[in-house]
């Protein structure tokens, strides 16, 4: 981001990206995320003092806040479901082996997923382990 004209418009895309999110585990899954206060307050209070100011660096920050937040709520409502799925895999695996077997399959793509969205940082393979934990 090179002008501020780019990085306003960085941040824009940032904010629908993380509501769209938001949208999409709500309508999707029932899941209301629930960011951690401080977290979302410095995110909002960064975005609203790149607006006021409209500095190239406040706008980039801002930017980076979003991205931030909306990786960390992902990251962890994935870690959680892939946590609670493990949890009922395990009284699984005595009851019914081979639907174990299978569910285990699905799971262990789901955390790959996760795996690589933690290192490549990217969203889509957050909400790849998400849509395929579900089906565990």
């Amino acid at each position: 981001m090179k002008t501020k004209k780019a990085a306003r418009a960085a941040l824009t895309a940032a904010r629908e990206a993380y509501l769209s999110d938001m949208q999409w585990l709500r309508d999707r899954y029932g899941i209301i995320p629930e960011p951690e206060p401080h977290l979302l307050k410095a995110t909002l209070l960064s975005a609203l003092a790149a607006v006021e100011h409209d500095d190239l660096p406040s706008l980039q920050q801002a930017v980076q806040g979003f991205d931030s937040l909306h990786r960390d709520i992902l990251a962890r409502i994935t870690w959680e479901l892939l946590e609670q799925s493990k949890r009922s895999l395990k009284g699984l695996r005595e009851s019914d082996p081979e639907l174990f077997e299978d569910k285990l399959k699905l799971w262990n793509k789901a955390s790959w997923a996760f795996t690589t969205a933690r290192f490549r940082k990217t969203m889509a393979k957050y909400r790849e382990a998400i849509q395929t934990v579900t089906k565990v």
